[in-house]
């Protein structure tokens, strides 16, 4: 900032007028703002596990376009029941943008003969006996679990719909089904679960909490503003600054037809906090220089060119740590990162122009003629007992650390579908329900790929692989069935011999031959083209599983990738795992380790900025030492109680150190400033302490006040960003009031 400062009434009016005309034109923008439900948008950019998932979807379809409809209802195998389920099935085939309905009432069983393959349905309504069709049913595994419950409470249908929907698409289906759903209401209790259903349940709830969290984080800054000024326009002002910032940004967004995710529907209250952050420090110098008897103008002028450069130098620092998150390899984080910087720019550029506008307008505020009071006497007593106890300190401070490092080492990267949701969440518990009483939700997809671009072939020693590698996923991986090549050969076995259930198996050598005709014959008439695509070589494995979490699949991923390398037909299949949830897994995985280095990043470039403003290697380790410690001590806390690394969770550090570090920036400019005038080293730390410290500590409880709403959050990933961010900013307070002064005298030279 520069020495003069000139500011007149007209020139205020100016700002004020030119900043309420682009905040309306903002809030106007703001009708057009759409939030984005978009899971695959959350997958890695220009991976090649991307890729093949890519390419899986063109040759098999998606993973994700359908709809688990369950009714559950007692004495289900009845010819009444399996009537009216009969007429909903054909009822949701006429629903919009619905392309199969798969169920017991379509299920047909293949019967070869002499003049061809004829397809028996499972039973005859005009002929039911109850306990044949029973026995028939419950005795085929390809059926129990998938479509009907091992207890027999519920039968399923799966719903395909149309690929790609958009929203307004997926609207209208979903609107399309609960029509048809209420047709049917006396049929039984249904239970839904799939992604149209999830998505505009889940951009509700992000829609509502994005005007909760907003006004929870105004009452919040209210009220510790008024505990801090105790006078309306210490309320106002900062409110107007974050107010003006976040509609700056979202109006912004707006405009340019940039949508929001789940992850951004957090950022106005960071905005609202971080905000605040910069108006409250210059409020208070503000302050202090009118109680040192200086005038207004003079004080105000004292408090940009002071203040100023602190303020701007925590902008970048906590633009830094949001900017880093470009090191994710996703574009929901990456559009956070970027957007959210560009709120702190808009803060910063807020606070230094429509602040000094009002404040010159304003009367001289009757708080700047109080005598030293609260504040000062505290701070007074604290600063003289961190000088008397400093080794104490240390060796408290040392021992956290170890503790901490401890609670790091039992840190696990691991994730669940549709975590975010609690166990109480009504989406959530439809998902439990299918878990429970199905065969589970979490997609299994695999293909087996021929090797060396060669032609696909269907040997009986591939049939005889597949046969135990269905096996294997049965036992070893927890799928209770696995739909691919071997079952339409058990299928064809079956018709073989009359449809008798027990010869759904792997055939006789004599058998098979007659099979592969059929398969051919399949092939060419496009009726396993959902499992074979034989133009691109490739051959289709897939099912449902219970969610047991990331980590746990990461390991049965590679034993199921090695027991395949052991069979004879890995010389000529390549055995390839794919699919929504396996990319989620990698996300998880791959974020862990991309928000380390993003970390390192953020280290490297504000120690570069400190060592070039104050030119000295001391001032870079008082910097980050007390920033470093936080972090490493929320990782011990989140490894001692238990909680994953995941998305959410990895964002958190980046983020805080970019917001933590802001307190030590504002204490070490002070401190330059004071050792500049000429004062002692002590001296000068003691003015600095008390000079910053209020500003420290109101802001650092503004902050926790502000993140610690967001633990109201229906979201698990905003609950953690909530709690984790308050928790490693209370520690960075901490050890900016306790550890900075003794680190100064220990490791600095005037």
């Amino acid at each position: 900032m520069t020495n003069k400062f000139k500011l007149s009434k007209s020139t205020a009016k100016w700002i004020i007028g030119i900043i309420t005309l682009i905040t309306l034109w903002s809030a106007w923008q703001l009708q057009h703002l759409q939030i984005s439900y978009d899971f695959e948008a959350f997958f890695p950019k220009a991976d090649k596990d991307l890729t093949i998932y890519q390419d899986h979807i063109k040759s098999f379809g998606s993973d994700n376009d359908f709809v688990l409809l369950a009714i559950e209802k007692e004495n289900i195998i009845d010819s009444s029941f399996f009537s009216q389920l009969a007429f909903l099935r054909n009822d949701l085939l006429q629903a919009k943008h619905v392309t199969q309905v798969v169920g017991l009432p379509s299920i047909k069983q293949p019967i070869i003969g002499p003049f061809g393959v004829f397809e028996a349905p499972l039973y005859k309504l005009d002929n039911f006996n109850k306990q044949a069709v029973t026995h028939k049913i419950m005795q085929d595994q390809q059926l129990v679990g998938t479509f009907i419950s091992k207890d027999t409470s519920a039968v399923s249908l799966i719903i395909g719909t149309t690929a790609n929907l958009s929203k307004t698409a997926s609207d209208e289906a979903l609107s399309s089904l609960k029509s048809v759903l209420t047709k049917h209401a006396h049929i039984g209790k249904f239970h839904i679960a799939g992604r149209i259903h999830g998505q505009q349940y889940y951009i509700d709830l992000m829609f509502w909490e994005l005007i909760t969290f907003g006004a929870s984080s105004v009452l919040l800054l209210a009220l510790f503003l008024f505990i801090s000024f105790r006078t309306l326009w210490g309320i106002l002002i900062p409110l107007t600054i974050v107010l003006c910032t976040v509609i700056w940004l979202l109006g912004g967004l707006s405009f340019a037809n940039q949508s929001i995710s789940m992850l951004t529907t957090i950022m106005p209250t960071i905005l609202f906090v971080v905000g605040v952050s910069d108006v409250v420090h210059l409020i208070e110098k503000y302050l202090e220089e009118l109680r040192n008897g200086h005038a207004k103008k003079e004080a105000l002028t004292t408090a940009i060119r002071e203040i100023g450069l602190a303020t701007f130098l925590t902008s970048l620092t906590t633009s830094i740590g949001f900017l880093t998150l470009l090191t994710a390899n996703m574009t929901p984080v990456q559009e956070f990162g970027v957007f959210t910087s560009i709120g702190v720019w808009f803060a910063y550029v807020l606070a230094f122009t429509l602040v000094p506008a009002l404040l010159y307008l304003l009367p001289k505020p009757k708080i700047a003629s109080q005598s030293k009071g609260f504040w000062y006497n505290s701070l007074h007593q604290c600063f003289i007992w961190v000088l008397q106890h400093q080794k104490s300190i240390l060796f408290g401070a040392l021992t956290l650390l170890v503790v901490a490092l401890i609670g790091v080492n039992k840190l696990e990267v691991n994730n669940y579908l549709l975590e975010d949701l609690s166990d109480a969440d009504p989406v959530k518990k439809e998902y439990l329900y299918f878990e429970k009483t199905f065969d589970g939700v979490r997609p299994f997809e695999a293909s087996l790929t021929t090797k060396n671009d060669s032609s696909l072939t269907f040997s009986p020693q591939l049939i005889h692989d597949l046969f135990l590698l269905e096996q294997f996923l049965i036992t070893e991986y927890g799928l209770e069935n696995v739909l691919g090549l071997q079952t339409i050969v058990a299928n064809f076995n079956q018709g073989l011999h009359g449809g008798a259930l027990e010869y759904r198996k792997q055939p006789t050598a004599a058998d098979y031959k007659r099979i592969e005709k059929l398969i051919y014959r399949g092939i060419k008439a496009g009726k396993i083209d959902q499992i074979v695509n034989a133009a691109q070589g490739k051959i289709r494995l897939t099912g449902r599983v219970i969610d047991y979490g990331g980590k746990v699949f990461r390991a049965k991923n590679k034993e199921l990738i090695a027991y395949w390398n052991s069979l004879p037909s890995s010389q000529e299949y390549a055995l390839t795992i794919t699919g929504m949830a396996f990319l989620i897994d990698k996300n998880n995985e791959l974020l862990s380790a991309n928000m380390l280095l993003g970390l390192l990043i953020a280290f490297s470039l504000i120690a570069v900025l400190i060592g070039f403003l104050y030119k000295s290697f001391r001032y870079v380790l008082i910097a980050l030492i007390p920033n470093m410690l936080p972090l490493i001590m929320v990782a011990g806390f989140m490894g001692f109680v238990g909680i994953d690394l995941k998305v959410s969770t990895s964002l958190i550090f980046t983020i805080a150190f970019g917001i933590a570090v802001d307190d030590t920036i504002h204490f070490l400019s002070k401190l330059n400033l004071e050792l500049r005038k000429g004062k002692s080293q002590l001296y000068a730390l003691k003015r600095t302490f008390l000079s910053t410290g209020k500003a420290i500590v109101v802001t650092s409880i503004i902050l926790c006040a502000g993140f610690w709403t967001l633990i109201f959050s229906s979201f698990s990933s905003t609950f953690y960003v909530g709690v984790l961010i308050s928790l490693t900013l209370v520690f960075a307070v901490l050890f900016d009031l306790l550890l900075i002064p003794i680190l100064v005298l220990w490791i600095s030279k005037k």
